[in-house]
């Protein structure tokens, strides 16, 4: 998915963090990390959450996204905060990846863990959703078009990641 125009503000949701608009592109980069994208059609407030890790271990709550069992309430809070509004929103996850072993023999890994505590939460908050490219090889992109009310995931590779000059963290994929 591309932006819209080059004028078109692209704003970067890091791990742990829920970022809400209503114009511009929400982008997540994500591994084992879960995207979960929000679109309120009423009111056109859409929102992307980057959940880090199934659940918080001490069970303490969590006002971000670090948590992936906290998240969908907490991003649910900013984008529908009316009960009314719960009807008109669209919902998608993509991301779980599973980067280290995808054999057959792989233990349950973060990913997929994280996936698991996502849909958990959206089925009892009674939100249906959509699944885009969960649980792959690779890393991707969650990209939230707020103008369009879209939402889309790319798989990226070695050197797209490198290149994404939105994402300022270590260059982890260099350096295996």
């Amino acid at each position: 998915m591309t932006p819209q125009s080059a004028q078109t503000e692209i704003k970067h949701v890091r791990i742990g963090e829920i970022r809400t608009a209503t114009t511009g592109i929400l982008k997540a980069t994500l591994g084992s990390c879960v995207g979960i994208a929000l679109i309120n059609r009423r009111t056109g407030v859409c929102g992307l959450a980057h959940c880090f890790l199934p659940f918080d271990p001490q069970g303490k709550p969590s006002p971000n996204a670090r948590y992936a069992d906290q998240a969908a309430a907490n991003l649910l809070r900013k984008v529908a905060p009316e009960t009314e509004d719960r009807k008109d929103l669209r919902a998608f996850i993509t991301g779980g990846g599973r980067l280290l072993s995808t054999g057959p023999d792989s233990r349950l890994q973060v990913g997929d863990l994280n996936v698991k505590s996502v849909r958990d939460s959206l089925y009892q908050l009674g939100i249906k959703f959509t699944e885009v490219e969960l649980g792959t090889a690779k890393a991707c992109n969650g990209i939230l078009d707020c103008d369009l009310r879209t939402f889309a995931s790319e798989k990226i590779d070695q050197h797209e990641f490198q290149a994404d000059p939105l994402d300022q963290q270590e260059d982890r994929w260099s350096k295996q």
